[in-house]
């Protein structure tokens, strides 16, 4: 088992005259999606197939859309879900990934578990189809309410093996929804390790009702250290995705300095034989 070292969009807005700065950090894998332009999109795979760089892309591709429509059954956004399956297939992108289960319809009232139930073999059929993982991202509901993760938590590991999802695990959304219910973030990530394929990695600042996402650095709220020690057990590669937002980043010396610490505190990273660290100008330190 080994981590694959990522970079998200999200760490630029995925804005386009800022998307080449993800090549800067020498990531092994980039994932991208809230595109403003279709051509920042072919721009990224260009350069992701020039360079070696396995690309994972977010379901919806475009900000425009809707990224919450799979649960509530719109057809327009089942239509985009297999459109960008079609793509991933024919470039050979590294996964998919969708936000599923998102349990609340747009007037905010909680569709249950039993909707949840009905999506999950369309999900598997698309994903048998196309030969390309569709990664599951459970996300909070409005107002941070974690529904979504209670449920998870509620069903037993028999189902969820039957269900054998692939989940990206937001370390964000877990803090957040763990701190709701005063229960154990640890035992959280545990219970739905077996089924990661993708983890999203920053910390979290919280203020009045907002929050961000906050860059990975030795000090700060969500146990980063502890979350990758307990996805390490699990026996398969995952893609460890540094996804902060640029709201709250002081400098890029902040972000070297934490991705810096967390190639030397975790691992092994796949595909990285020789390159260790970074100097801040994003030159590879041996």
């Amino acid at each position: 088992m080994a981590f694959i070292f990522s970079i998200s969009g999200s760490t630029v807005a995925s804005e386009s005259e800022r998307l080449r700065e993800l090549f800067k950090w020498y990531p092994q894998a980039i994932e991208i999606g809230d595109i403003k332009v279709p051509g920042d999109f072919e721009a990224v795979v260009q350069n992701c197939r020039r360079q070696g760089i396995r690309l994972g892309v977010h379901s919806p591709l475009y900000s425009i859309d809707d990224r919450y429509g799979l649960l509530r059954g719109e057809p327009a956004a089942w239509d985009e879900l297999q459109r960008n399956l079609e793509r991933a297939r024919a470039e050979g992108f590294a996964y998919v990934t969708v936000h599923f289960p998102y349990v609340w319809d747009q007037s905010g009232k909680n569709l249950g578990v039993h909707q949840v139930r009905e999506f999950v073999p369309r999900i598997k059929r698309l994903e048998r189809a196309y030969g390309v993982p569709v990664v599951c991202e459970p996300k909070l509901g409005p107002r941070r309410d974690p529904a979504a993760f209670v449920m998870l938590w509620t069903l037993s590991k028999q189902e969820l093996l039957q269900w054998d999802l692939s989940l990206c695990l937001d370390v964000g959304d877990l803090y957040l929804a763990a701190k709701s219910l005063r229960s154990s973030y640890e035992d959280m990530v545990a219970h739905l390790a077996p089924w990661c394929h993708v983890v999203h990695l920053h910390h979290v600042w919280t203020g009045g009702t907002r929050y961000y996402w906050t860059p990975v650095e030795e000090h700060g709220n969500v146990p980063i250290l502890e979350t990758l020690e307990i996805l390490g057990g699990i026996g398969s590669d995952i893609f460890a995705v540094i996804q902060h937002t640029p709201h709250r980043v002081r400098d890029n010396d902040q972000v070297a300095k934490g991705i810096n610490w967390l190639l030397s505190n975790t691992g092994p990273w796949k595909y990285r034989e020789g390159i260790s660290t970074y100097d801040g100008k994003y030159r590879c330190v041996k």
